[in-house]
């Protein structure tokens, strides 16, 4: 988890995740049943790439299952 979400100051209005070792058809179908699940909107991400915004995530978010 990452993002607003992470600050106790103040409600976030959204969920932010970042998963990795998904398969691109399975990420999709993931995001979808989030998105049904939860009481907030949800973003997610992939980790499996490389970009300055992928290594803050890693560097900052925080882990919930792994």
């Amino acid at each position: 988890m990452f993002g607003s979400s992470l600050d106790a100051s103040r409600e976030a209005r959204d969920i932010d995740l970042a998963v990795e070792g998904v398969c691109p058809r399975d990420f999709f179908r993931f995001y979808g049943e989030l998105m049904f699940a939860l009481s907030k909107p949800v973003d997610v991400i992939d980790l499996s790439g490389q970009s300055k915004f992928l290594d803050l995530v890693r560097r900052e978010g925080v882990l919930l299952y792994g």
